[in-house]
């Protein structure tokens, strides 16, 4: 997805549709997690990279409204899963450090979120959103106003 343009009617359901889904499988995957013959989710492990893939689909999404709200609600449902689920691993030094590197990334994103800024993969941090000048002159912006936070 390309962050300078917003997605298309069918691409947002699409990409609500996948990441409502996963969340649906991850959270199914992490109730099941303790029963041994239906273990997606094993270890925290296994989870924090389930979640670590979602957070980068949803970090695709561009922050243009209307669906920024969308982008923070989901961002929120991760942080808040994240918080609960994890306390039902047991702990393991060797996740530990996973678990420390994933809580350091949700925080960069949410800096970046707060900061009004959207997200550069490739640089693991919150970049400000440049326009190229063809599209603000041709009014294109007017109709699909930037925002990276709903307390903008």
């Amino acid at each position: 997805m390309n962050v300078t343009t917003p997605l298309s009617k069918a691409q947002e359901h699409k990409a609500v549709q996948h990441v409502e889904d996963t969340f649906m499988d991850i959270t199914s995957a992490y109730k099941k997690h303790s029963e041994p013959s239906m273990m997606k989710l094993p270890m925290l492990s296994s989870y924090l990279h389930a979640m670590q893939d979602l957070l980068a689909f949803i970090l695709q999404i561009p922050p243009i409204d209307p669906l920024t709200p969308l982008c923070t609600t989901f961002l929120l449902c991760l942080t808040s899963n994240v918080m609960n689920s994890v306390l039902g691993y047991p702990p393991s030094m060797a996740d530990f450090w996973q678990l420390l590197d994933f809580m350091d990334d949700l925080n960069q994103v949410w800096v970046a979120i707060l900061h009004s800024q959207v997200w550069d993969p490739d640089k693991g941090e919150g970049i400000d959103l440049i326009i190229p000048v063809d599209l603000m002159q041709s009014g294109f912006w007017n109709d699909h106003p930037i925002c990276a936070s709903e307390s903008d």
